[in-house]
């Protein structure tokens, strides 16, 4: 995670690696970010599509997800994933 100007504008952005360890292709999964705050009550949430629909057996895919002007409340972030439907 990191915090930074986007556009002039506050912004956090989300960045990680996707690793499919298996021995078959798999779907790409959606990727969940949701904000909390101090309470860890949700105030936020996004999903982020990965470019490529589909990960190859062993492959890595980075991704990067940001988002403008996010709740200034927001202390804490958990990233999941779910299944792509």
């Amino acid at each position: 995670m990191m915090q930074g100007i986007q556009q002039g504008r506050p912004a956090l952005s989300v960045k990680g690696v996707i690793v499919n360890d298996g021995d078959k292709a798999m779907t790409a999964p959606l990727v969940l970010v949701k904000l909390r705050n101090a309470g860890g009550r949700d105030i936020f949430e996004w999903i982020y599509q990965l470019p490529e629909p589909v990960l190859a057996a062993g492959a890595k895919m980075a991704f990067e997800t940001s988002l403008a002007d996010p709740p200034a409340e927001a202390r804490n972030l958990e990233v999941t994933f779910k299944n792509a439907e």
